[in-house]
């Protein structure tokens, strides 16, 4: 932001928000975009290991069940 309002001139003791300051070079705010993409990468790190199998079982949805003691219903 400190660069931006470099190139425009804008001193630093005039009240114009960063907004304003964004729009007037045509950017966007991209740290919450860079945020998101640093995240989904580090889950999808994490998720290869073994050692996180069950924070896999529980992303993916996947229940592991247990047979039945016993015999199975037989189909009559």
């Amino acid at each position: 932001m400190w660069a931006f309002r470099r190139m425009l001139a804008i001193s630093w003791c005039r009240k114009v928000p960063n907004e304003e300051v964004l729009r007037r070079v045509n950017q966007q705010r991209e740290l919450l975009h860079t945020i998101m993409i640093r995240k989904v990468a580090y889950l999808e790190h994490v998720l290869r290991h073994e050692r996180y199998e069950l924070f896999q079982l529980s992303m993916m949805a996947k229940v592991a069940r247990r047979r039945g003691i016993g015999r199975g219903k037989s189909p009559a």
